[in-house]
């Protein structure tokens, strides 16, 4: 699925008394700046320079809780089933600080945001599509795993961790996909599980008060889910494993220090925030340029956000971003449409996280190939031999199972093969006993009913073997 990074703008309540420099038109926005000059944002065809289309915009209305579902229901239902479809998602709440992107992802008590909703639907939507699964031919195994930490002064720290070092490291796989080490996650059988996972996690982010924000979220914070499914045909006995994992993110937000910072550390926590959203920009900026920047390495590793966020950039992933303005601000909020404008220029490429009992055989093969050599390279001395010997044993059995298996699959292939092709011939007899017992010297009318009646019983019970006889067939050869 080649697509691109999708971008919504949503402008905060307004508050206080204060002039408001920036209203929502439809998907359009105006900006009025401190000499009431308007900046129309609208098709980049009127002027390229300072004007914007996004795929939505959303304002506010007397009803929180109807803002907060409009934005759910029109935006973020999509990236449930794209889920449930087996793509990788990502959706991040980008904005200056006080913008209310924590109130956007997260929401409060009797106004949920988009993270709860989402974790929610994720359940009801699975349990809705497979609710006649005990009626149909084919079993699903639905398991769902979640992880909460943050990014705080450039340290990944574990939200959800019992012990007391929650410190962990970005570590790179051999795909080159990035994968936190030692981060705790945990398997949830319901939604209740989820949102608890969800509150003790906010419990234990790091808030502070600065001259901006009251409660000022001082790190970028992600919400993991991973979802597993695995279909096996109850028949044939074919499998069919399905991963997808989401990311929700609500970004630290971006602050003039000078009106921010009220003592050093907040400064120090400033200065980090700011440092990882610039290297995100300039990521975002050289992936938006596309084939004119592909000689020029993507900097990932400069920023923790950034290399953690590296799949879901610019690979493979359905990623959204949801700019946060404040209506009160305009030269901020000129900043974030600008960062957003940007954003939406940078492509990706889902792709549904499947695999089948070949493709996972062949999978192992390359792993075995691989762990093979790199014993070959090893002294036979070496202590990480025995660990790596001990892999390849695991490895082969997976790999014999599997073996098993297909064979399994072939030889029922072949008996349903062989029932389908008897039951094709004894309808072909049946056929032509009914043709030979005909009388032509009865009347016509009646003979012609008790005929139709009897071609017609045939007729479904044939539908019926065939239509095993083409899924037998369909699971054999693909």
């Amino acid at each position: 699925m080649s697509d691109r990074i999708k971008v919504v703008v949503r402008v905060k309540k307004p508050q206080g008394n204060l002039p408001i420099v920036c209203k929502v038109h439809g998907d359009t926005i105006s900006l009025i700046n401190d000499d009431k000059k308007a900046f129309r944002l609208s098709s980049p065809q009127k002027n390229a320079a300072k004007e914007f289309r996004y795929d939505h915009c959303f304002g506010s209305t007397d009803s929180v809780d109807r803002d907060q579902s409009i934005i759910y229901e029109s935006l973020v239902r999509g990236y449930v089933l794209h889920t449930l479809e087996g793509y990788n998602s990502c959706i991040l709440a980008y904005g200056q600080t006080g913008s209310g992107k924590t109130f956007t992802m997260m929401g409060e008590k009797g106004n949920e945001g988009i993270v709860p909703r989402f974790c929610r639907e994720l359940f009801e939507v699975f349990h809705m599509c497979h609710q006649d699964d005990q009626e149909s031919d084919i079993i699903t195994d639905f398991q769902v795993k979640c992880s909460f930490f943050e990014i705080y002064n450039e340290q990944v720290i574990d939200l959800l961790s019992s012990l007391s070092q929650r410190k962990c490291k970005i570590r790179e796989r051999h795909d080159h996909s990035t994968f936190v080490e030692g981060l705790e996650e945990i398997a949830v059988h319901n939604v209740e599980e989820l949102i608890s996972c969800i509150h003790k996690g906010n419990e234990n982010r790091t808030v502070r008060s600065t001259n901006m924000n009251q409660e000022s979220s001082r790190s970028h914070a992600i919400f993991h889910i991973s979802v597993n499914q695995k279909e096996t045909h109850k028949k044939t006995g074919t499998v069919v494993e399905c991963h997808s994992t989401c990311k929700l993110v609500d970004l630290a937000g971006s602050e003039r220090l000078g009106s921010a910072a009220a003592d050093g550390k907040i400064r120090q926590e400033g200065t980090s925030i700011n440092k990882s959203l610039s290297i995100l920009g300039r990521v975002i900026s050289l992936l938006a340029e596309g084939d004119r920047q592909r000689s020029q390495m993507i900097p990932y590793r400069e920023s923790a956000l950034t290399w953690i966020l590296k799949e879901n950039l610019g690979g493979n992933s359905n990623t959204c971003l949801v700019a946060c303005v404040s209506p009160e601000n305009y030269y901020e909020s000129l900043s974030t449409l600008r960062y957003a404008s940007l954003t939406k220029k940078v492509k990706t490429n889902a792709t549904i996280n499947s695999m089948s009992h070949i493709e996972q055989m062949e999978e192992l093969k390359a792993k075995l190939r691989e762990l093979q050599k790199m014993i070959n390279d090893k002294k036979p001395t070496s202590a990480h031999q025995h660990t790596l010997e001990r892999r390849m044993e695991d490895i082969q059995r997976a790999n014999f199972f599997l073996e098993q298996r297909m064979a399994k699959e072939s030889q029922l292939a072949d008996q349903s093969l062989q029932t389908a092709r008897y039951e094709r011939d004894l309808l072909a007899s049946m056929v032509l006993q009914m043709i030979e017992s005909f009388n032509w010297n009865q009347p016509l009318n009646d003979q012609a009913a008790e005929l139709w009646e009897r071609s017609q019983k045939l007729q479904n019970s044939f539908q019926k073997d065939r239509s095993f006889f083409d899924v037998t067939l369909q699971k054999y050869f693909t």
